[in-house]
């Protein structure tokens, strides 16, 4: 059985900026002026949305993460040569597509980039990042970088698998209160997510990303 059980408690600085732009979906608004247009990405808040291929174990997950968080493919490069941008090694295969897919929208529509909002470039700064970032989407396509990097790790780190049980904290922000509080829930693992998100058996909208895993207590039933 899932259990969640809640505590009012101080977040630290990067926490706060987490859940406030996953909340507001500051950093989950990634379009870019486009008409519907949206790349399939990760998905950033703490609802179970993440509709892509799921797993009975941390493998494929891994993979899936390390695909985004890496090199851009040979295709990229030379796409975005042929479009005049500069896409280079350095730059993390999802912020490519999103780069791509950024410049072709405001081609296509006639659209122009929507400025880096205060919040995201105060969640850059707390996760370490120094380049220059001119645009909203390409914002939140480094956001995601930084998030699926730690996922990634935390997905080495723990090694879950379905039928093991974990203990996973949540930070959440009340928004009727603007109040940020932590939410633990323990229970036995369903299926793991391509982003990494962990699906617990019963249902009922229980999940949360590798990232907040801190207990592992049994082997695979």
């Amino acid at each position: 059985m899932t259990q969640t059980r809640t505590t009012r408690q101080p977040l630290d600085p990067v926490a706060r900026w987490v859940t406030a732009c996953a909340t507001s979906r500051v950093a989950t608004q990634l379009s870019d002026g486009a008409r519907g247009t949206k790349t399939q990405r990760l998905p950033l808040s703490d609802g179970c949305n993440d509709d892509r291929m799921i797993h009975v174990d941390w493998i494929g997950p891994l993979r899936h993460l390390q695909q985004f968080t890496g090199p851009p493919s040979a295709r990229q490069k030379e796409l975005a040569n042929s479009l005049d941008l500069q896409v280079t090694d350095a730059m993390p295969w999802g912020v490519a597509a999103v780069l791509i897919e950024s410049h072709v929208s405001s081609v296509v529509w006639g659209t122009t980039p929507k400025p880096v909002t205060e919040p995201q470039s105060g969640l850059l700064r707390q996760l370490g990042h120094s380049g220059a970032v001119d645009s909203r989407t390409i914002a939140s396509a480094w956001i995601e970088h930084y998030y699926a990097t730690r996922c990634a790790d935390a997905l080495k780190r723990w090694k879950p698998m379905q039928g093991e049980v974990v203990t996973l904290e949540h930070d959440r922000l009340d928004v009727a209160t603007g109040e940020l509080y932590r939410t633990t829930t323990e229970g036995a693992i369903s299926s793991i997510g391509d982003s990494g998100l962990i699906y617990f058996r019963g249902g009922n909208g229980k999940c949360g990303w590798a990232t907040h895993i801190t207990r592992k207590y049994s082997g695979p039933s």
